[in-house]
């Protein structure tokens, strides 16, 4: 198992079978504005792929929302699916490299 502590207030936990999205503490900063507190779970069985752009990933698989196409003017939207994690490019980059090699 491992967690990742994200500068943005969310946790991320995989472990062997799933992906949870933790967000308890967001901070109130621009990126996360109106982003919604809860948890998410997916299960790994289920992810189809994942797509890291600048500074979020998005974990695509069967039931999880995904735009029409990927364009500057809804990247705010994008950011607000149970699905996206939004975090600084390192912490993304570690979490797409981490999740990857899981799947």
């Amino acid at each position: 198992m491992r967690e990742f502590k994200l500068n943005s207030g969310t946790t991320v936990v995989i472990d062997n079978k799933k992906i949870m999205i933790l967000r308890e503490d967001l901070k109130n900063i621009k990126g996360n504005l109106g982003r919604a507190k809860g948890k998410v779970i997916i299960r790994l069985s289920a992810v189809s792929g994942i797509i890291k752009y600048g500074d979020y990933l998005l974990i695509c698989g069967n039931g999880l929302p995904l735009p029409k196409e990927f364009k500057s003017s809804n990247i705010v939207d994008v950011k607000q699916y149970p699905n996206c994690i939004v975090g600084t490019i390192e912490e993304v980059k570690e979490l797409f490299y981490y999740i990857n090699d899981l799947l």
